[in-house]
């Protein structure tokens, strides 16, 4: 049996991003034995998909941070005895490390850092690409087929338990389409305004007979009290109230998700509900959800090159630039005639 690992997933969005990659390993070589090793955050994302059969999490800015942590990381890998590590990103002191661990294949894209401690180099893609197709590259130039290119995300029974009884206890209406809206976004520039949240809230409410759920992490609390506040409409505000894994379920029950560049809103797209999605300073082509035809994607060109990674960006007149008439429109037509 080939015993497989799989390194550098270090984000929300990488670890989605590699759930296709997951399911060509096993829908190639089923009699595998697969494992991830990644950091803390991506524990729910990843904990209950059924192509993966082990986890190894370490903390990456707490007790796994120092030496002696990290050697015991060392041991912990190699009594697996991994065959074969896939390298989805680059990390010279990541594959340093696994280097100590006795596994002989190492695959991954060949790169300035790290390409030469490679036995098998995967000519990066010179075009650019959607971050699901540029993993897959990976796995394609090394014999396997690809079946099914979509990234999934698995809430278990309990989730959707969960979701049941925040819909009872908030007195959701089970029988009406239920609307998400999630304004939140990892950094400020990819934010859309909150008064625009709060005015589409306030369009959808007065045309259509819909559920208005607003979701986000604890941190997004103050935020969602805010645009609730200003929309003066009446919604429920699940905000805080899920984690990932209940979050998914929720989307997952939801007719449409309205959301920027976010982990959520690939969560939403990973459970197979239409998303409309802002975009702004980020690309869609690279990290919108997927796959795009599947969505609808609001971007306005303003002049400014995209991708942008100025986080420090106080102008916002990409996302200042999507006006609330043109998502509402595009809310009517999916929940009317879709």
């Amino acid at each position: 049996m080939q015993r497989i690992l799989i390194v550098n997933l270090n984000w929300l969005g990488d670890a989605l991003f590699s759930t296709p990659f997951l399911r060509a390993i096993k829908e190639n070589l089923p009699s595998s034995y697969l494992a991830v090793l990644g950091v803390l955050r991506i524990k729910e994302i990843l904990e209950t998909n059924p192509y993966l059969d082990q986890l190894i999490l370490f903390d990456e800015r707490g007790r796994d941070k120092g030496l002696f942590s990290r050697i015991r990381l060392i041991k912990r890998i190699k009594k697996k005895q991994f065959d074969t590590v896939f390298i989805l990103k680059p990390s010279l002191s990541r594959t340093l490390m696994l280097k100590l661990t006795g596994i002989k294949e190492f695959i991954g894209f060949d790169n300035c850092k790290s390409g030469w401690l490679l036995t098998k180099r995967i000519p990066k893609p010179k075009k650019s690409m959607h971050l699901i197709d540029y993993f897959l590259t990976i796995p394609e130039h090394s014999g396997l087929t690809i079946k099914k290119r979509v990234y999934e995300f698995f809430p278990s029974v309990e989730d959707e338990g969960y979701v049941e009884s925040l819909y009872s206890q908030n007195k959701i209406d089970f029988l009406l389409p239920s609307i998400i809206i999630n304004p939140g976004a990892n950094w400020i520039p990819k934010r859309w305004p909150k008064e625009f949240w709060s005015g589409l809230i306030a369009k959808i409410k007065e045309s259509l007979n819909v559920n208005i759920i607003v979701t986000g992490a604890e941190k997004d609390k103050a935020m969602a009290a805010e645009i609730i506040e200003r929309g003066k409409t009446p919604v429920f505000n699940l905000t805080g109230e899920t984690t990932l894994r209940q979050l998914g379920a929720l989307m997952k029950r939801a007719r449409l998700v309205i959301s920027a560049d976010s982990g959520p809103m690939h969560i939403a797209a990973s459970v197979g509900t239409k998303v409309i999605a802002l975009f702004g300073p980020t690309s869609p082509s690279i990290t919108g959800p997927y796959p795009l035809e599947q969505h609808i994607i609001i971007q306005k060109d303003v002049g400014c090159p995209i991708p942008c990674y100025n986080s420090d960006c106080r102008d916002f007149r990409c996302m200042k630039a999507i006006s609330v008439e043109e998502v509402f429109r595009q809310v009517k037509q999916l929940i009317l005639y879709d």
